[in-house]
């Protein structure tokens, strides 16, 4: 499930992520919370918003509780 099951990869480096999307677009240097945003102006700040984060969500299986 997820961004690797779909063809995707993401790879953790320092503070950014590295991400390989599904539609085969590559981001250098992301992150995926405010506070590392806010620290880290030179990362691009991905949100639930960003339609590539939300095609690889869209697809898990709701959370059982």
């Amino acid at each position: 499930m997820g961004l690797p099951s779909r063809g995707g990869s993401a790879t953790k480096e320092g503070q950014a992520w590295r991400v390989k999307w599904v539609d085969g677009s590559e981001s250098a240097q992301i992150c995926f919370d405010a506070r590392t945003a806010e620290n880290n102006p030179e990362l691009e700040w991905v949100t639930l918003e960003d339609p590539r984060a939300r095609a690889v969500i869209s697809e898990l299986p709701p959370l059982r509780g």
